[in-house]
């Protein structure tokens, strides 16, 4: 103590010695020295936070934190809810452990769902988790489009008959989140049915209904809802074509009250009833002939005319008369004609 007493009394008497500039610049000195030693201690034991999970909805990010709290591993939540910071080094071993126990849910259990089969499962289990599995690849392959952010898949998938007549048709229902302000086209569309369709066997593209979160119908069930509304396509013909009347609207009358004073809108009603009919006419009139056949037969010569009573007695030849006796006949002309003619 002794030792310390001096030494802080000799620190304070330099101090004291010093020009009053000199004391200024020597407690900046000291405090900046101060500050830095306490930024490095911080900077050497701080822990950086990276992504884990981000877009998760309200359920998998309430089981992705529950589990991190199992393993006591420290965690920060986004500002928004939906993503989940854990320290950088622990990263990629915190996925495949999530991974291993299925969590977060909303990516789907996929073929994965194999590899932990216990014993006794029923065939009725296998099958449900058969469709499961394909449900989930299905919905993996479509949310790497971009313009998707989340798609749930729904098959119907009847058990198979005997009998073919008795067979019923499997069925697909498509539900796609799409991010904001994005739009699938047409063809992404007809892409991602005939991918559904070729993944399920015997489904056809006729039974894939496509439908967005907010309940609109983008492909599928024309036959269903034809007096009811209008498929996609349709619909856009339909914008479209009130797109580009609203434009011609706005640039004719910006001649008049200048550019930005008017404003259009166009409401255009298209109808798309299709009418299929066929048609048979018969017009002697106006025919063609590809081919024409004739064929003519004649013959001409003699036969003999029967005479005398009907009987066995007539048609027995007489032995008392002579051979040289004349029978009586007549003369036969024959005349046969055909013609054939292919129009």
């Amino acid at each position: 103590m002794d030792y310390l007493n001096r030494a802080v009394k000799q620190i304070l008497g330099v101090y004291n010695a010093l020009p009053p500039k000199k004391r200024l610049f020597s407690i900046i000195t000291i405090l900046l020295t101060i500050g830095s030693l306490v930024g490095l201690v911080y900077w050497a034991n701080r822990v950086e936070y990276r992504p884990l999970y981000t877009g998760l909805n309200s359920e998998d990010a309430g089981a992705v934190v529950n589990k991190l709290r199992e393993m006591k591993v420290l965690y920060k939540i986004g500002v928004n809810g939906n993503s989940i910071m854990v320290p950088a080094a622990s990263v990629y071993e915190l996925r495949m452990e999530m991974a291993r126990e299925g969590i977060p849910q909303s990516s789907g259990i996929g073929y994965e769902i194999f590899d932990r089969q216990s014993i006794g499962v029923t065939e009725f289990i296998q099958k449900v988790n058969y469709q499961r599995a394909l449900q989930s690849e299905l919905s993996r392959t479509i949310n790497q489009f971009s313009e998707v952010k989340s798609s749930r898949i729904h098959l119907a998938i009847p058990e198979k008959t005997l009998f073919i007549d008795q067979q019923e048709k499997p069925r697909a229902a498509v539900v796609l989140k799409l991010l904001p302000g994005k739009r699938l086209r047409e063809t992404q569309i007809q892409g991602i049915i005939h991918l559904v369709a070729s993944s399920v066997e015997g489904l056809s593209e006729d039974d894939v209904n496509i439908v967005d979160s907010h309940g609109n119908l983008l492909a599928g069930g024309e036959k269903k809802t034809s007096l009811s509304g209008l498929s996609f396509s349709q619909q856009e013909l339909q914008q479209t074509t009130e797109e580009k009347l609203e434009k011609k609207i706005e640039l004719m009358l910006a001649d008049i009250v200048g550019p930005g004073s008017v404003t259009a809108k166009v409401s255009v009603a298209m109808d798309f009833t299709q009418v299929e009919q066929t048609e048979e006419n018969y017009d002697p009139d106006k025919v063609a002939v590809r081919s024409e056949q004739r064929s003519t037969e004649k013959s001409s010569g003699k036969r003999p005319v029967s005479s005398g009573i009907p009987g066995v007695m007539s048609n027995t030849p007489d032995l008392n008369k002579p051979e040289t006796s004349a029978v009586p006949t007549k003369t036969v002309n024959y005349n046969k004609s055909d013609e054939t003619i292919n129009y």
